[in-house]
């Protein structure tokens, strides 16, 4: 079976029910003023009007509390708001209604993927497979929850599937290419960048993991060329000011890495690779103490972000205690990070 034409949406688009899977909301419904309510609600969704939107389906649930559609449509606008977790409530409410509502799964996949919620992304993804196997938005959504979770072959094998579908997406190639970065296959990352470039020369994203390959070689000073241009096609990419502070510090360029590593926290408060950069800093600051205090929250929080373990090593041996340095850095050898190592620890051979 093939999937509607709807679905080949990219990342983080949503399929709204009143207008592909419209079923029982027509106009002659026996409830005239429930479906003026949805029919606004669907022209405000093409005026990209979210809020009104909303709000009239809203009033569609009020007239009836079973309005499977309203549900989902209502869904879609407060994920477009950045509601997230009332959208979740939303596509909830239409899955109790209708379990097979196959387009409230793909919708509920996408909000758990904002939401972090990558199990339960997986999940839904997988009930959108039994009606659509072999589709381009199922192995895309796979390739970026496996991608979140860390588990990068899996994700290369739904990249490539998706690829196979759609080889004109530059996104697609944009996505496997950080897979192979992070594997450390970076000749195999070059060549997926290399095709997204061709497919669009001005895709910020692209530019973003060139300069993480580069960076990842050695050549800071490409790599934060290549962030900048990322940086003047799309401003303000948290990630992107992040990355590009890394080569900064590296280059020992302090300031400027400062600059970089504050405007993107204040961007995204929550990215915890910007808060293990702001450790290194305070440890090329030699200000050891909040260096450790930072990256054990990162740690907590997330410890699979690269080089947290050997910074924390590095820092508690600069402070002296060894046995803790040692502990950090025993963890670090364990992980088998693909990322070189910032400091040599050579006291705990």
């Amino acid at each position: 079976m093939k999937i509607p034409s709807h679905f080949f949406m990219q990342h983080r688009k949503f399929i709204l029910a009143g207008i592909l899977f419209l079923s029982s909301c027509g106009l002659f419904d026996k409830d005239q003023r429930r479906d003026q309510f949805f029919l606004k609600g669907k022209i405000a969704i093409e005026q990209a009007e979210w809020e009104k939107a909303e709000q009239y389906f809203g009033q569609a649930i009020e007239m009836d509390p079973n309005f499977v559609d309203a549900y989902n449509n209502r869904g879609v606008c407060r994920q477009k708001l950045g509601r997230v977790g009332a959208a979740i409530e939303d596509f909830n409410s239409a899955l109790a209604y209708d379990p097979n509502f196959t387009g409230a799964y793909y919708n509920r996949a996408q909000a758990f993927l904002d939401y972090k919620e990558y199990y339960q992304c997986l999940r839904d993804i997988q009930q959108v497979a039994k009606v659509y196997p072999d589709t381009l938005p199922v192995f895309f959504t796979e390739g970026l929850a496996k991608m979140a979770l860390y588990e990068y072959d899996d994700a290369i094998i739904a990249f490539g599937k998706a690829i196979q579908k759609d080889s004109t997406n530059e996104e697609l190639w944009i996505n496997r290419a950080s897979n192979y970065y992070y594997l450390g296959d970076y000749s195999a990352a070059k060549a997926d960048i290399q095709k997204a470039m061709e497919l669009d020369e001005k895709n910020p994203f692209a530019f973003n993991v060139r300069g993480m390959i580069a960076a990842a070689e050695g050549d800071y000073q490409s790599a934060i060329k290549d962030y900048g241009q990322a940086l003047i096609i799309k401003g303000g990419l948290p990630f992107v000011l992040n990355n590009r502070a890394f080569a900064h510090l590296q280059m020992d360029q302090l300031g400027a890495a400062q600059t970089d590593i504050n405007n993107s926290i204040q961007i995204d408060p929550y990215n915890q690779w910007a808060y293990r950069n702001k450790a290194y800093f305070f440890i090329k600051k030699k200000n050891y103490s909040r260096a450790i205090a930072l990256l054990e929250k990162v740690y907590e929080k997330d410890p699979n972000i690269p080089l947290t373990t050997n910074l924390l090593a590095y820092a508690y041996l600069q402070q002296g205690q060894l046995d803790k340095a040692c502990a950090w850095h025993n963890i670090y050898i364990s992980k088998e990070e693909i990322i070189e190592a910032v400091y040599e620890i050579n006291t705990c051979i």
